[in-house]
C-alpha cells in the first residue's frame, strides 16, 4: 500500500477530516489532499508531525516492499 493510501486509510478511521488533521499538525488542508492524491509528500518535519499524532511508528507510511 502506498503513503497516499496510508494516509487516508488511517485518518478515517480516526474519525478525522481532512481539515481537522491539517489543523492538528499545523498545516494547510491542501497539503493533506495533496498528499492523499499522491502529488507530493511530506516534509520531514510534517512526516513527524503526522507519526506522531496519529500515534504510529515512522515505519508505518514506509512503502510496502513486496509485489504482489
Amino acid at each position: 500500500m502506498e503513503f497516499k493510501d496510508k494516509l487516508k486509510e488511517i485518518r478515517t478511521a480516526k474519525g478525522l477530516s481532512q481539515q481537522a488533521l491539517a489543523d492538528a499538525i499545523h498545516i494547510s488542508r491542501s497539503a493533506i489532499a495533496k498528499w492523499e492524491n499522491g502529488l507530493g509528500d511530506p516534509s520531514d518535519d510534517a512526516m513527524e508531525s503526522l507519526t506522531t499524532y496519529l500515534g504510529v511508528d515512522s515505519k508505518f507510511f514506509a512503502a510496502d516492499t513486496k509485489e504482489s
